[in-house]
């Protein structure tokens, strides 16, 4: 399921669900820790931000007390590859994904498109009834997105 809308609101309710499933509190979550509870849990919060949320490494670092983008470019190099072998993380992330696309879903269910409006990466311009109308103001490396309320 892809989700055009960065929402603060989605990010934290993916930070809940990976903190209950993976038995690490939400700060553990933010900051460096040196647990591989908590390492791994941060690999693949970052994992499931990228999947769901579309997040360049930058945007996804701004989320988590790391130096640089190829932190995160590690980390998620390093979730892909032990989740293609260990049994238990493929299971984890399997629960957190499910568990997120319900939540998204239930989230969507309840909200009614609304306007459609053009970002560039940075910010936000126009409110436009029809996604066509958009498309006809649409610069390229921009792009439409769904507004719900």
């Amino acid at each position: 399921m892809e989700l055009e809308q960065r929402s603060t609101r989605t990010i934290e309710m993916i930070r809940e669900i990976v903190s209950e499933i993976c038995g690490v509190s939400l700060n553990d979550l933010r900051r460096r820790s040196g647990t591989r509870k908590s390492v791994e849990a941060r690999q693949i919060m970052m994992y499931m931000l990228r999947k769901f949320m579309h997040m360049s490494y930058k945007e996804i670092l701004r989320h988590f007390d790391a130096r640089n983008h190829t932190t995160v470019m590690y980390s998620l190099q390093t979730i892909e590859g032990i989740s293609s072998y260990d049994k238990r993380v493929a299971k984890l992330m399997s629960m957190i994904e499910s568990d997120i696309d319900k939540a998204i879903r239930k989230k969507e269910a309840q909200l009614k498109l609304s306007y459609f409006t053009i970002f560039d990466g940075v910010s936000a311009r126009g409110m436009y009834n029809t996604e066509q109308s958009a498309m006809m103001n649409l610069e390229p490396g921009e792009r439409i997105l769904s507004i719900y309320t």
